[in-house]
């Protein structure tokens, strides 16, 4: 799948998976914060084609250790 390729190779997407269901496609992005997020939709993901829609469920807490090592950058 073309798209989903194009998504994985984005520098923000640490995890990526095709599923059947509601969406094709569910990735799993770190961003510093509210901007970057926006920035990473407006600038880099809607640029993509084939995108059409995105759900944005932001995390409010993490308990693994690569959410801590990037917070600390």
């Amino acid at each position: 799948m073309q798209v989903a390729e194009k998504i994985a190779a984005l520098d923000e997407v640490i995890y990526l998976i095709l599923t059947s269901g509601t969406f094709d496609i569910m990735a799993e992005v770190i961003c510093r914060d509210r901007a970057d997020l926006l920035q990473f939709l407006t600038e880099r993901l809607y640029q993509i084609e084939g995108v059409r829609e995105s759900v944005v469920q932001p995390v409010t807490q993490g308990r693994d250790r690569l959410r801590r090592q990037y917070r600390h950058q």
